[in-house]
């Protein structure tokens, strides 16, 4: 090989390690950011009572599961936000965790939000799950759970524990060792070793 030859090989090597190649970003990371951008939609239209927005969010085949209030399909949970029986104040989520499987994603978080209805406030710390399908290159909700946050303490020696759902019905908690009660706002303790409650 010509001297030509030896320092075009060289010249040609140095540039094309000189030029940044573009970093292409995986689909997991756009996928992320768009359902991160949808959960902001979702919490917007809630606040707005944007009906129309939350139908484009709610695919066809929506399963909506809230305390207080039946199973709804997309029909019932739409009929119900068009009809203006409930008007949020505050929506907020935090802690939001986004798993996405292909064409299909699972977005977790815990959410705060302060509504009135009938003339009556309230006041929800729900943890909820969503399930997102992309369909058509758009993703869409197709359930929707959300439960209260419990709350939960006990005693450094662990003798102790206390359970207590905040404003909402509870079926019982069946812990060995502890006594239960199926009552709205009874705390449950353990009995310790000795005697007591």
């Amino acid at each position: 090989m010509s001297a030509f030859g030896k320092h075009a090989i060289w010249l040609l090597t140095i540039l094309l390690c000189s030029v940044p190649i573009a970093a292409k970003k995986p689909r997991g990371s756009s996928d992320r950011a768009e359902l991160i951008r949808l959960e902001n939609v979702w919490n917007e239209a809630h606040i707005r009572g944007d009906a129309p927005a939350l139908n484009r969010l709610w695919a066809d085949d929506l399963i909506v599961t809230v305390p207080g209030m039946p199973v709804m399909d997309k029909g019932e949970s739409l009929a119900f936000a068009r009809s203006g029986r409930m008007k949020f104040h505050t929506y907020k989520t935090s802690d939001l965790r986004v798993r996405v499987y292909g064409n299909s994603a699972v977005v977790t978080g815990q959410l705060e939000r302060t509504r009135s209805s009938n003339s009556k406030e309230f006041e929800d710390d729900w943890r909820f799950t969503k399930v997102y399908l992309r369909r058509a290159g758009r993703w869409q909700v197709v359930a929707w759970h959300g439960s209260p946050v419990a709350t939960v303490s006990h005693n450094v020696g662990l003798r102790s524990i206390t359970l207590a759902l905040p404003n909402r019905q509870s079926h019982g908690v069946q812990i060995p060792g502890l006594i239960t009660s199926p009552h709205v706002g009874d705390v449950v303790r353990s009995c310790s070793p000795g005697g007591g409650v």
